[in-house]
Protein backbone atom coordinates (compact mmCIF):
# COMPACT_ATOMS: atom_id res chain seq x y z
CA UNK A 1 0.00 0.00 0.00
CA UNK A 2 1.24 3.46 -0.88
CA UNK A 3 0.73 7.08 0.18
CA UNK A 4 2.10 10.33 -1.22
CA UNK A 5 1.69 12.73 1.67
CA UNK A 6 1.90 12.63 5.46
CA UNK A 7 -1.61 12.40 6.89
CA UNK A 8 -2.84 14.09 10.06
CA UNK A 9 -3.64 10.71 11.62
CA UNK A 10 -0.07 9.51 11.06
CA UNK A 11 1.10 9.60 14.66
CA UNK A 12 4.16 7.46 13.93
CA UNK A 13 5.78 9.54 11.20
CA UNK A 14 8.90 10.12 13.33
CA UNK A 15 9.23 6.49 14.44
CA UNK A 16 12.55 5.00 13.23
CA UNK A 17 12.00 2.88 10.12
CA UNK A 18 13.38 -0.32 11.66
CA UNK A 19 10.87 -0.06 14.51
CA UNK A 20 8.05 0.45 12.01
CA UNK A 21 9.17 -2.74 10.24
CA UNK A 22 9.27 -4.71 13.50
CA UNK A 23 5.80 -3.58 14.59
CA UNK A 24 4.32 -4.25 11.14
CA UNK A 25 5.91 -7.71 10.94
CA UNK A 26 4.56 -8.65 14.39
CA UNK A 27 1.05 -7.45 13.44
CA UNK A 28 1.18 -9.31 10.13
CA UNK A 29 2.24 -12.60 11.72
CA UNK A 30 -0.56 -12.20 14.25
CA UNK A 31 -3.28 -11.29 11.77
CA UNK A 32 -2.49 -14.34 9.63
CA UNK A 33 -2.55 -16.56 12.71
CA UNK A 34 1.13 -17.35 12.41
CA UNK A 35 1.71 -17.84 16.14
CA UNK A 36 -1.27 -20.22 16.30
CA UNK A 37 -0.02 -22.27 13.33
CA UNK A 38 3.51 -22.44 14.74
CA UNK A 39 2.12 -23.89 17.97
CA UNK A 40 -0.08 -26.33 16.06
CA UNK A 41 2.54 -27.52 13.55
CA UNK A 42 5.99 -25.98 13.96
CA UNK A 43 7.29 -26.75 10.45
CA UNK A 44 4.20 -25.71 8.47
CA UNK A 45 3.70 -22.71 10.74
CA UNK A 46 7.25 -21.48 10.23
CA UNK A 47 7.05 -22.00 6.46
CA UNK A 48 3.80 -20.06 6.31
CA UNK A 49 5.18 -17.20 8.42
CA UNK A 50 8.35 -17.03 6.31
CA UNK A 51 6.25 -16.95 3.12
CA UNK A 52 4.04 -14.13 4.40
CA UNK A 53 7.04 -12.10 5.55
CA UNK A 54 8.89 -12.57 2.26
CA UNK A 55 5.83 -11.42 0.34
CA UNK A 56 5.14 -8.41 2.55
CA UNK A 57 8.72 -7.16 3.03
CA UNK A 58 9.73 -7.43 -0.62
CA UNK A 59 6.40 -5.89 -1.70
CA UNK A 60 7.11 -2.79 0.40
CA UNK A 61 10.78 -2.70 -0.59
CA UNK A 62 9.64 -2.67 -4.22
CA UNK A 63 7.57 0.46 -3.56
CA UNK A 64 10.44 2.10 -1.70
CA UNK A 65 13.10 1.29 -4.31
CA UNK A 66 11.09 2.63 -7.27
CA UNK A 67 10.06 5.71 -5.29
CA UNK A 68 13.67 6.53 -4.51
CA UNK A 69 14.71 5.84 -8.11
CA UNK A 70 12.20 8.49 -9.17
CA UNK A 71 13.83 11.00 -6.83
CA UNK A 72 11.37 10.86 -3.96
CA UNK A 73 12.11 10.53 -0.27
CA UNK A 74 10.68 7.18 0.79
CA UNK A 75 10.53 5.14 3.97
CA UNK A 76 8.36 2.42 5.42
CA UNK A 77 6.07 3.57 8.22
CA UNK A 78 2.92 2.69 10.14
CA UNK A 79 -0.02 4.87 11.11
CA UNK A 80 -2.80 4.86 13.66
CA UNK A 81 -5.31 3.45 11.18
CA UNK A 82 -2.95 0.57 10.29
CA UNK A 83 -2.41 -0.33 13.94
CA UNK A 84 -6.10 -0.20 14.87
CA UNK A 85 -7.42 -2.13 11.84
CA UNK A 86 -4.69 -4.78 11.72
CA UNK A 87 -4.68 -5.20 15.50
CA UNK A 88 -8.46 -5.63 15.63
CA UNK A 89 -8.49 -8.17 12.78
CA UNK A 90 -5.62 -10.01 14.48
CA UNK A 91 -7.72 -10.42 17.63
CA UNK A 92 -10.75 -11.65 15.64
CA UNK A 93 -8.57 -14.03 13.62
CA UNK A 94 -7.00 -15.65 16.68
CA UNK A 95 -10.37 -16.03 18.44
CA UNK A 96 -11.75 -17.65 15.29
CA UNK A 97 -8.76 -19.99 15.11
CA UNK A 98 -9.21 -21.03 18.74
CA UNK A 99 -12.92 -21.72 18.25
CA UNK A 100 -12.87 -23.32 14.78
CA UNK A 101 -9.23 -24.42 14.23
CA UNK A 102 -9.29 -22.75 10.82
CA UNK A 103 -8.56 -19.29 9.48
CA UNK A 104 -11.12 -16.60 8.70
CA UNK A 105 -12.41 -16.93 5.12
CA UNK A 106 -11.26 -13.36 4.38
CA UNK A 107 -8.42 -11.42 5.98
CA UNK A 108 -7.82 -7.71 5.46
CA UNK A 109 -4.53 -6.35 6.78
CA UNK A 110 -2.88 -2.94 6.56
CA UNK A 111 0.35 -3.40 8.54
CA UNK A 112 2.02 -0.31 7.09
CA UNK A 113 2.97 1.49 3.91
CA UNK A 114 5.77 3.28 2.11
CA UNK A 115 5.54 6.99 2.73
CA UNK A 116 6.88 8.86 -0.29
CA UNK A 117 7.44 12.59 -0.42
CA UNK A 118 8.06 13.90 -3.93
CA UNK A 119 8.80 17.41 -5.16
CA UNK A 120 5.99 16.83 -7.65
CA UNK A 121 3.71 13.94 -8.49
CA UNK A 122 1.96 12.70 -11.59
CA UNK A 123 -0.26 9.74 -12.40
CA UNK A 124 2.79 8.11 -14.02
CA UNK A 125 4.83 8.48 -10.83
CA UNK A 126 1.98 7.16 -8.72
CA UNK A 127 1.27 4.28 -11.09
CA UNK A 128 4.90 3.21 -11.41
CA UNK A 129 5.46 3.23 -7.64
CA UNK A 130 2.17 1.46 -6.93
CA UNK A 131 2.75 -1.26 -9.52
CA UNK A 132 6.19 -2.07 -8.11
CA UNK A 133 4.84 -3.93 -5.05
CA UNK A 134 2.51 -6.39 -6.84
CA UNK A 135 5.11 -6.83 -9.60
CA UNK A 136 7.70 -7.98 -7.05
CA UNK A 137 5.21 -10.48 -5.59
CA UNK A 138 4.47 -11.80 -9.09
CA UNK A 139 8.19 -12.24 -9.85
CA UNK A 140 8.77 -14.06 -6.55
CA UNK A 141 5.79 -16.32 -7.24
CA UNK A 142 7.00 -17.17 -10.75
CA UNK A 143 10.56 -17.82 -9.54
CA UNK A 144 9.48 -20.13 -6.71
CA UNK A 145 6.99 -21.92 -8.97
CA UNK A 146 9.80 -22.70 -11.45
CA UNK A 147 12.09 -23.77 -8.60
CA UNK A 148 9.33 -26.06 -7.35
CA UNK A 149 9.58 -28.02 -10.61
CA UNK A 150 13.39 -28.11 -10.49
CA UNK A 151 13.66 -29.03 -6.80
CA UNK A 152 10.63 -31.25 -6.00
CA UNK A 153 12.10 -32.17 -2.61
CA UNK A 154 11.40 -28.57 -1.52
CA UNK A 155 8.03 -28.36 -3.25
CA UNK A 156 5.99 -27.79 -0.07
CA UNK A 157 8.11 -24.84 1.04
CA UNK A 158 8.30 -23.32 -2.45
CA UNK A 159 4.61 -23.83 -3.20
CA UNK A 160 3.56 -21.99 -0.05
CA UNK A 161 5.87 -19.05 -0.89
CA UNK A 162 4.60 -18.96 -4.47
CA UNK A 163 0.95 -19.13 -3.46
CA UNK A 164 1.20 -16.55 -0.68
CA UNK A 165 2.98 -14.08 -2.97
CA UNK A 166 0.46 -14.36 -5.77
CA UNK A 167 -2.43 -13.97 -3.34
CA UNK A 168 -0.76 -10.84 -1.94
CA UNK A 169 -0.36 -9.52 -5.48
CA UNK A 170 -4.02 -10.12 -6.33
CA UNK A 171 -5.20 -8.62 -3.05
CA UNK A 172 -3.19 -5.44 -3.62
CA UNK A 173 -4.43 -5.22 -7.22
CA UNK A 174 -8.05 -4.84 -6.09
CA UNK A 175 -9.00 -1.43 -7.55
CA UNK A 176 -10.24 0.20 -4.37
CA UNK A 177 -8.40 2.76 -2.21
CA UNK A 178 -6.00 2.55 -0.44
CA UNK A 179 -4.80 -0.54 -2.36
CA UNK A 180 -2.28 -0.38 -5.20
CA UNK A 181 -4.83 -1.45 -7.80
CA UNK A 182 -6.77 1.80 -7.36
CA UNK A 183 -3.72 3.88 -8.32
CA UNK A 184 -2.56 1.56 -11.09
CA UNK A 185 -5.94 1.49 -12.84
CA UNK A 186 -6.12 5.30 -12.74
CA UNK A 187 -2.71 5.41 -14.39
CA UNK A 188 -2.95 2.65 -16.98
CA UNK A 189 -5.82 0.19 -17.36
CA UNK A 190 -3.80 -2.08 -19.68
CA UNK A 191 -0.99 -2.54 -17.16
CA UNK A 192 -3.53 -3.26 -14.41
CA UNK A 193 -5.27 -5.87 -16.58
CA UNK A 194 -1.92 -7.42 -17.50
CA UNK A 195 -0.84 -7.74 -13.87
CA UNK A 196 -4.20 -9.22 -12.84
CA UNK A 197 -4.24 -11.67 -15.77
CA UNK A 198 -0.69 -12.89 -15.08
CA UNK A 199 -1.51 -13.28 -11.38
CA UNK A 200 -4.65 -15.33 -12.07
CA UNK A 201 -2.79 -17.59 -14.52
CA UNK A 202 -0.05 -18.22 -11.95
CA UNK A 203 -2.59 -18.90 -9.18
CA UNK A 204 -4.45 -21.43 -11.33
CA UNK A 205 -1.16 -23.11 -12.27
CA UNK A 206 -0.09 -23.43 -8.63
CA UNK A 207 -3.41 -24.91 -7.55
Amino acid sequence: MYRYSIRIRDLFKDLPEHLSWLIAVFMLINVFGGFYYIKKDLLIGLIYVIAVLIGFIFHELGHRMVSRKLGCSARFTIDLFSVIVTGFIGVIQNLYLLLHATSLPLIFALPGYVLSICSFSTLSFEGAISSAGPSVNIMISIATFIMMKIFPEYSLFLKIISEVNIILALFNLIPIPPLDGHKIIRWNLIIWLLLVTISLIILMSIR
